[in-house]
């Protein structure tokens, strides 16, 4: 809102002569600045009103009938003397403005949520000045802009300065200075003196200092008081980060710090390069162009490679790739390269010591020694995946050897196109010519023990260093042939042989040759059900007269079950024996319908019996000892049954394959249960065959 202040000068008299008149009659009007004056008293206004006043009554210091102690006065509506103090007040206790306000707190005094709005054609300028001194701030606006300025002070160097102040408590309005700008363009940011801080922040935690021309723009640092100086510049031909300048030359290094601990400022020092141009990692105190560190990567546009010297020594480290053929491992250039130009691989095995162990050398000579370092080849060879691979860039054999110091003896492992070949030979004692194959089966413990061994004499020993046949122990072996494949075991000392042979057609699992056919001929089988326990129980035995037993020694007939035989079957196939009761069965199948009959004794004959059989459409009540065909192709029905009794049943079959469609319900006589549940069963597959049979309380269903 904007408000039209007026400034009345009213006059009590005048001389006609002091302001131009025009007579009328008796009456001369009079211009003045606040619209016309008549002697006689009254005031004209531009729009010909007139007000007639006593020529006393409104004058400086006079009163303003109705006005309030602090109203700023405008022409209103009417147009008549008005004020709205809730728009526009002046407080002359505080000397303040309020404008939307009558209770102004400072100068000039809007509410929290209005605002001053200065707007001009060209340009608009709000100017403040500091009392009784020419300095002069202003904010201002021409369209290319937003200028805050301040000049005009008596002495520029210190007064002509911007400050950016804020609070740091809450309902706290003592503020502290953020930032200035200060009079040699210079931009310090921290505590708002005249000398720059380090403490340099954004809202993005980034400053962006760009040069108006193609020149340099740097971000310099200093420290107050000191000489030296950081500057972090661009121009145009890549990226400097600089220091100098400090009294001692050794403290012009960069140092890089993080924080790898959350909520916690105190940053660590991670990287340093010194006033020499050493690179240290973890280490303050360099002495090599690159010191500490776990990975260095290094890339090239040609060939990247990263390259280490001992310090004052010729010798020199290096690692590169050129893109197109790998990956090079060079040291060279020592005094004497027989002993110096070795590379060296070293490991520590404690934790938390860094007291590394050589574990493998490469040689001057191209020899590769797997060990404790020294200059003769050692035999424990190891890698990451557990092998060593061995090629040779030509068509000959590619053997690798090894050699205990001061033997004669070498074994070696090499391919020549035709085969794999594991080799030893060359020990003063044949005997000892011998391959060893061992393992762990406990975790975290490396003395392994010996499981197989071949001998100087071809005898393949499994859990015995000595063994006296082909193939000695052993839990599982593959034996292939040509035409046929035996696996062949002894026991030690003794005449009997088991074999495991195939000739293509069929698998052969033999024993024989004991001195006692009897007992000693016979093939065991035995499992365990017990974890680690190694002490398998005996579950199947096929004796030397090849009767058959499970969970009998002894089998009397060609099968037998149980421990006594309880169930036996004979070399006719009978069962003999069921539930170790014997029967004796009939030696031929019986004609028409029979029944096959105990006599009490287990001897079976078959015996006259019939079937009642009946075809049923309806609800029929069904008859203990009946096959019922059931045709519900019309509808379906109900058959209910008969009274339960001990050994009573009855049949039923769809004959028409109808059940699908139209279920036969078969309901229990009273309150008797079917498979144990009170309630009716439903038959409803077609073609379906069910048989009830009841245990003299309840009824029961089984297939026929």
């Amino acid at each position: 809102m904007k408000y039209v202040l007026l400034v009345l000068a009213l006059f009590a008299t005048q001389a006609r002569a002091t302001s131009p008149c025009i007579w009328a009659g008796t009456y001369a009007k009079c211009l003045t600045s606040a619209g016309i004056w008549i002697p006689n008293g009254g005031v004209k206004f531009p729009d010909n009103s007139i007000q007639t006043t006593a020529a006393t009554a409104a004058s400086i210091g006079g009163t303003i009938t109705g006005g309030t102690t602090g109203s700023v006065l405008f022409v209103g509506p009417g147009p008549v003397f008005a004020q709205d103090n809730t728009k526009l007040f002046w407080d002359t206790t505080k000397k303040a403005l309020g404008i939307g306000t009558n209770t102004p707190a400072v100068n000039v005094d809007t509410p929290s949520a209005a605002f001053i709005d200065i707007t001009s054609p060209n340009d608009a300028t709000l100017d403040f000045h500091g009392g009784g001194t020419p300095q002069e701030g202003s904010i201002s606006a021409d369209g290319a802009g937003l200028f805050f300025s301040v000049a005009g002070a008596a002495t520029a160097a210190g007064n002509n300065r911007i400050y950016f102040m804020t609070g740091d408590a809450d309902a706290n309005y003592t503020v502290h200075p953020r930032m200035v700008v200060d009079t040699n363009n210079g931009v310090l940011v921290g505590d708002g003196t005249t000398t720059a801080q380090s403490n340099i922040a954004s809202a993005n935690h980034f400053l962006d200092v760009t040069a108006s021309v193609t020149s340099a723009g740097a971000l310099h640092s200093t420290l107050a008081g000191s000489t030296q100086e950081g500057s972090l510049a661009m121009s145009g031909q890549g990226l400097f980060l600089d220091v100098a300048g400090a009294a001692t030359a050794t403290d012009n290094f960069i140092s890089f710090r993080t924080r790898n601990t959350a909520s916690n400022y105190n940053a660590q020092e991670r990287m340093r390069l010194t006033s020499a141009g050493d690179l240290g990692f973890g280490t303050t105190t360099p002495v090599a162009n690159i010191v500490g560190g776990t990975m260095i990567d290094v890339t090239g546009v040609g060939t990247g490679t990263l390259t280490e010297h001992a310090q004052g020594l010729p010798q020199e480290l290096s690692i590169a790739t050129n893109g197109t053929s790998g990956a090079y491992f060079d040291v060279a250039g020592a005094a004497v390269a027989a002993n110096n130009n070795r590379i060296h691989f070293r490991t520590g095995q404690s934790d938390a010591n860094f007291a590394a162990t050589e574990r493998m050398l490469v040689d001057t000579n191209g020899g590769i020694l797997i060990g404790d370092g020294t200059t003769t080849a050692l035999s424990n060879i190891a890698s990451a995946s557990h092998f060593l691979d061995v090629t040779s860039p030509v068509t000959s054999a590619v053997t690798l050897h090894s050699s205990l110091a001061g033997s004669t003896q070498e074994g070696s492992l090499g391919m020549s196109g035709q085969g794999l070949f594991l080799d030893v030979a060359g020990s003063a004692t044949a005997a000892d010519n011998f391959i060893a194959f061992r393992t762990r089966n406990t975790a975290s413990n490396f003395n392994a023990t010996e499981r197989m061994r071949l001998t100087s004499a071809g005898n393949l020993g499994f859990g015995t260093t000595t063994p006296v046949a082909n193939i000695n122990g052993g839990t599982m072996v593959d034996v292939t042939g040509v035409n046929s494949g035996t696996l062949t075991a002894h026991a030690q000392g003794l005449p009997q042989e088991l074999s495991l042979a195939t000739t293509g057609g069929g698998v052969y699992f033999d024993v024989a040759g004991a001195a006692t056919a009897l007992g000693n001929n016979d093939l065991i089988f035995r499992t365990e059900n017990t974890d680690n326990q190694y002490t398998p129980t005996e579950r199947m035995r096929i004796i030397s007269t090849g009767n058959v037993g499970i969970g009998t020694p002894t089998p009397t007939s060609l099968f037998s079950v149980g421990s006594t035989s309880q169930f036996q079957v004979d070399t006719n196939g009978d069962a003999v024996k069921l539930k170790n009761v014997t029967y004796s069965w009939p030696s031929s199948q019986a004609s028409g319908t029979k029944l096959l009959q105990n006599d009490g004794s287990g001897n079976l004959t078959w015996g006259s019996g019939t079937f009642s059989v009946s075809t049923i459409s309806g609800n029929t009540t069904a008859v203990s000892g009946t096959t019922y065909f059931a045709d519900t192709s019309g509808a379906p029905f109900t058959l209910t049954l008969p009274t339960p009794a001990a050994g009573a049943f009855v049949f039923v079959k769809d004959k028409t394959g109808s059940f699908n469609t139209n279920n036969l319900t078969v309901a229990q006589h009273a309150a008797e249960k079917i498979e144990g549940v009170a309630a009716s069963k439903i038959l409803q597959t077609a073609w379906g065959t069910a048989g009830f049979i009841s245990d003299g309380t309840d009824w029961f269903i089984g297939g026929f």
